[in-house]
């Protein structure tokens, strides 16, 4: 029960949220585990710059990440 509130609550809090300081980003297909292209990458962060100005990527050595983001 506790979990569920925390969760719900969580969800709320994250639905009423307009803008994050800044958002975890690995461009690495999820499905697939292809790496990305610079036209995904793209993409991806034209949809995150609704949410946020900044974004963090923790691994730049797996399929050379820095390169295209």
């Amino acid at each position: 029960m506790k979990l569920a509130l925390t969760l719900t609550a969580l969800v709320s809090a994250v639905s009423a949220a307009n803008e994050f300081r800044a958002m975890a980003y690995n461009p690495k297909q999820l499905k697939t585990g292809d790496c990305p292209t610079v036209d995904s990458v793209s993409g991806d962060l034209e949809v995150l710059s609704k949410y946020t100005n900044e974004v963090r990527i923790y691994s730049v050595q797996d399929c050379n990440q820095g390169e295209p983001v």
